[in-house]
């Protein structure tokens, strides 16, 4: 009788050393969802790779996954995911994992990280000869400003 118990007892602590209950595996996930939510309204428009932002408007409608990723390689659909990140206005993404490198280069100089894969739109400012001005571009702007701006201190 102690040898089955024994047996069971060790089965037991390694199903809990590996799978332990008590960690939230899904905190970093939710935390995404909910800063997303926080920072749109209904009707904003998110990029995301694999519709991650179930509760928002993505700006480009596709699935990016590897059967889409061959698909623009090969020129039967068409990667127009910075033109439409542009067009829809938007100022949240998620950061994927793999990219077209177009895609994830724009992504990367066009939206300042903020969070766990969270990106908001914005460029950082460098500082300019006189110190006191900061020229900068704005590609994903608001409806109604201009596309060019200058921060004067």
């Amino acid at each position: 009788m102690p040898m089955p118990a024994l047996i069971g007892v060790s089965e037991l602590l390694v199903a809990l050393l590996a799978h332990p209950f008590w960690a939230d595996k899904a905190k970093r996930e939710s935390d995404l969802l909910w800063d997303a939510l926080k920072l749109t309204e209904p009707s904003d428009f998110v990029f995301d790779r694999r519709g991650e932002m179930v509760f928002r408007q993505r700006c480009f409608y596709p699935i990016i996954e590897t059967f889409t990723e061959e698909r623009i390689r090969r020129g039967l659909m068409a990667d127009n995911v910075i033109q439409r990140c542009i067009d829809t206005h938007t100022c949240v993404a998620v950061l994927p994992g793999a990219m077209p490198s177009a895609t994830l280069r724009f992504l990367e100089q066009n939206y300042l990280p903020i969070g766990y894969k969270l990106r908001v739109a914005g460029v950082l400012l460098h500082s300019s000869t006189d110190g006191n001005h900061f020229d900068f571009e704005i590609v994903i702007r608001p409806r109604t400003k201009s596309s060019r701006a200058t921060l004067a201190l």
